[in-house]
Order: C-alpha cells, then structure tokens, then sequence
C-alpha cells in the first residue's frame, strides 16, 4: 500500500494533470465541431484497449467487479449526456470545475462508510470547495443572454447552470467513489481489489459508455463531423482521461480527503488556466475567486 509520500501525492497531481487534459479535450472539440460524444467515442476505444493489456486473468473477477464496472460506465455516459448542454450554456472553466470538486461525494463516502476521519479544518476546506462551485456559477452570468430578455431570463439561465453543473457533479463522481471503494478492500495480504482488477474494472467502464455513445450514434446519425479533428480531439483526451484513472488506480490507497482533493483542484486550476490561455475565456473576479477558493480547499482538506 502507498504511504503519504511525495510520490502518492505525485500521482495524484497527475490524475488532475491528465484529467485536465480531458476537459480541454471537450472545449476543444466544441471548437472544431466535435460534439462531446464523438470525442467520448474515440476515448472509448483506446481507454478500453489500454486497460485491457492490464487486465491479465481477472476475467475471472468476482460479480462485485462487472457490476461496479458497468455502473460507472453508464454514470460516464450520463455525465458525457450532460456536457454538451452545459458548455451552451456556459464556459469551460465552471464545468471542470463541477467535474473536479467530485471528490466531495467520494470524501463523504470515504467518511461514513470507510471510517475515514475528517477533522474540522477538512471539513471548512469541503466547505470551501462547495463554495467554488457556487461562485463558479454565477461567475457564468456575464455569458448569460443580455440583449435585452432581461433579469428573469438571466436569472432562469443561472439557476438552469447551476443544476447542470450539480448533476455534472455527481454523475461523475461515481467512478472515484468506486476506484476508493475497491482501494480500500484487501483481496489479499498486499493487493486491494483495485490493484488485482482495477484493469478490469476500467474496461467496463470504458466499453460501456462506448457502446451506448455507439448506439445512440447509429441510430441518430449526426453528419458534419470532421474525421481529423474527432480524432485529433479524441486521442489527446484518451492521454489524459487514461493517464489520470491509471494514477487514480495507483494512489487508491491514500485516504480519499488526499488523492481526491488534489487531483480535483489540479484538474480544476489547470483546465482554468488553458481555457484562458487558449480559449478566450475572460479572467473576470469570479475567475479569480473560483481559483482561489479551489487553492484554499485543497489546502484545508490537507491541514
């Protein structure tokens, strides 16, 4: 099992790191024309390829492992569902932000069923991170319609928002509540169940979500998608989504008030920053704000 070394929290730096890869991968996508399900699709195929070279012998796994599995991969689904309506909604940096602050679901779980504690200078660091997704949303409003439809119309796109972002929130957060449930679990004296069927486990996910994009691809047929750019877009989200579940998988072992929290503010602070950077999005106050809060919950959270 990983101690609380520099290296366990390199990992989980680089589960944000690569999980911020991701979220660019959406916005950039939007850019080009690719709609989120597209680029999910090619994710799909070479996160399930990746993971199946893995796997080794755990065909054999026990049900809890397919069924874990395939549940994760229709909360993906539902959460990949979601984006689309979300960045028409708004801008990438909120999104990513709901997509990251995840580990409050997981840290909670972590808590009441894993005994893991939480003392109360953690406990203002989830507070603080609620707090950013909340400024996060109403950061949104200055993209919200201001040509004239007025207050009521501004206020119902917010609120709209800020629902989208809550169940982007917690339709995501299910694989790293799974990813700690299996760390936490010993399969024997020196393996958890992540560590002998993690690969397994990423497969399902992977496949099951791929196959429900697929089918809804063939039955609604959507044209105009350019082949480069789907992808182009696909391939650099797949480095980072398999890059931050590998390192997930890898540092499950550390309380989940560690890995979580710093791989959710990394993602968040380093998908803020491209967004920025590359895709015009305005460093307003509520930007600001929304970094700092995410700064001073993983700072909290590891008092």
């Amino acid at each position: 099992m990983l101690q609380h070394s520099s290296w366990a929290f390199g990992l989980a730096a680089l589960s944000g790191i690569g999980f911020a890869c991701l979220g660019v991968s959406w916005r950039w996508g939007q850019a080009k024309g690719v709609p989120p399900t597209h680029v999910a699709l090619v994710i799909s195929v070479i996160g399930a390829a990746f993971f199946a070279l893995r796997a080794g012998d755990s065909l054999n796994a026990p049900a809890l492992i397919w069924v874990l599995g395939l549940t994760v991969g229709v909360s993906q689904y539902a959460t990949i569902k979601l984006i689309k309506p979300a960045l028409s909604r708004g801008p990438l940096s909120p999104l990513w932000c709901a997509i990251g602050l995840g580990f409050i679901v997981t840290i909670t779980y972590a808590k009441i069923f894993l005994g893991e504690a939480l003392r109360p200078v953690q406990c203002l660091g989830v507070a603080a991170a609620v707090a950013c997704v909340i400024v996060a949303s109403l950061a949104q409003g200055h993209s919200a319609d201001e040509s004239g439809s007025g207050t009521r119309r501004r206020l119902t796109d917010q609120v709209t928002y800020g629902l989208l972002l809550l169940l982007i929130l917690l339709t995501s957060s299910g694989t790293a509540v799974m990813v700690k449930y299996l760390g936490s679990r010993a399969y024997s004296p020196n393996q958890s169940y992540m560590d002998h069927f993690g690969g397994l486990f990423y497969v399902l996910l992977y496949a099951v979500f791929g196959l429900l994009i697929l089918g809804e691809t063939v039955v609604t047929r959507p044209g105009g998608i350019p082949l480069k750019w789907m992808l182009a877009v696909g391939i650099f989200g797949s480095a980072g989504s398999v890059a931050g579940l590998w390192a997930w998988g890898a540092a499950s072992a550390l309380p989940a008030a560690i890995i979580f929290t710093v791989s959710g503010v990394v993602s968040i602070v380093g998908a803020a920053i491209v967004s920025v950077a590359f895709f015009g999005e305005r460093a307003s106050a509520g930007w600001f704000a929304t970094l700092g809060l995410a700064v001073v919950s993983v700072l909290l959270v590891n008092a």
